[in-house]
């Protein structure tokens, strides 16, 4: 993996942005001086920021930093401002009109993103985002679905602290944790499958780590691709983000361990990783489909990585359970955490090895 260095955005610079625009937004502190911003329009949690100056290794618009652009941004609606968001899926059934047409056919719903978010301070180290939306359904399903989205945010401690080898790893990395507890409760009971979708965008240049039994099993939903983007390992699939070549990909949840990793080499001598841990359960339905298989579906954690064309960037994700649909379900509940790690690139691999299971030299 090539030395990269973040040509993103950085905490002093968002904050004058929001600030200027009279957006509400809230600051959450994580361990190690780390922190996330929180922005109620869209519900978007950006960062970890390691400190004032420094960019994010989160992909932010570049419209971040000319206040004109900004402005605009905002006064057109785009959805596409980075971070980290919670949308709704399956998008076949919410976004689009006709599978076999998916750019030409695609609408977001703006009663999803931006929404109609409210933000509140539950405590001084948790907050909560939260919206009621109503949708139509495509494709998928006929009719309306009406759902109310909550997640709360909050510290997440780091699962390294109880090992006896700590004392020896921690002096040579910084962490910030967090968690997103999701409840998702299905208000308009019907046969329609819904269920919380997360995305991350990712500044390009490093490698996503996705710990699988069967990483031959992929589904393309956007144009298939194998090496340089995509290596097969015994274990593990590893997907390159380039920010240049237009592909998304998706895992099926049977071979999944709940946990992928993005991680970076900043300079010579550090690295960055990001862990996605979350609850995922292979007996639970999983309804989004590539959109021209029909029926084929079950796949728990998607890849995108843009051709440029909506900025340059890399996407992790990944599905919680459903509601609604045979199932019966009224709502759902579940927990998924972000655990940042940055320091000594030594150091950070061995946390790579520790919790993904993934040598990386």
């Amino acid at each position: 993996m090539r030395t990269q260095t973040p040509s993103g955005i950085n905490l002093h610079t968002v904050k004058q942005r929001l600030q200027e625009a009279g957006l509400p937004f809230s600051q959450l502190t994580l361990q190690d001086g780390l922190s996330i911003i929180l922005w109620q329009r869209g519900g978007r949690i950006f960062g970890p920021f390691i400190d004032e100056d420094t960019p994010s290794i989160g992909w932010m618009s570049q419209a971040f930093n000319d206040p004109r652009q900004f402005q605009a941004l905002i006064e057109r609606g785009e959805w596409n401002v980075g971070g980290t968001r919670a949308w709704i899926s399956p998008e076949l059934q919410f976004h689009i009109s006709n599978r076999f047409d998916f750019d030409g056919s695609y609408s977001l719903p703006a009663a999803l993103d931006p929404g109609n978010y409210s933000l509140e301070q539950v405590s001084s180290t948790e907050f909560r985002l939260s919206q009621r939306i109503q949708m139509d359904t495509r494709i998928l399903a006929t009719g309306t679905k009406r759902l109310y989205l909550e997640q709360k945010i909050r510290i997440a401690a780091d699962p390294l602290r109880k090992l006896p080898i700590y004392p020896e790893l921690k002096p040579a990395y910084r962490f910030g944790g967090f968690e997103q507890a999701f409840t998702l409760v299905d208000e308009d009971p019907n046969p329609i499958y819904s269920a919380v979708w997360t995305l991350m965008q990712l500044q390009p240049g490093g490698d996503l780590l996705i710990p699988t039994s069967i990483p031959e099993m992929v589904e393309f939903y956007r144009n298939p691709v194998a090496e340089p983007y995509l290596y097969n390992h015994p274990g593990y699939a590893q997907v390159k983000l380039t920010g240049s070549h237009q592909f998304k990909l998706a895992y099926y949840a049977a071979g999944l361990t709940g946990r992928l990793g993005y991680i970076i080499h900043t300079s010579p001598q550090s690295s960055t990783l990001i862990v996605r841990n979350y609850f995922n359960n292979p007996s639970a339905e999983y309804a989004e489909e590539p959109p021209t298989r029909p029926g084929i579906n079950g796949q728990s954690v998607y890849v995108y990585n843009d051709d440029g064309a909506l900025g340059g960037f890399g996407e992790l994700e990944c599905q919680g359970q459903s509601v609604g649909g045979p199932n019966g379900l009224r709502s759902v509940s579940e927990q998924m955490q972000i655990w940042y790690y940055t320091g000594q690139r030594e150091t950070i691999g061995r946390i790579t090895q520790i919790l993904l299971g993934i040598p990386i030299l």
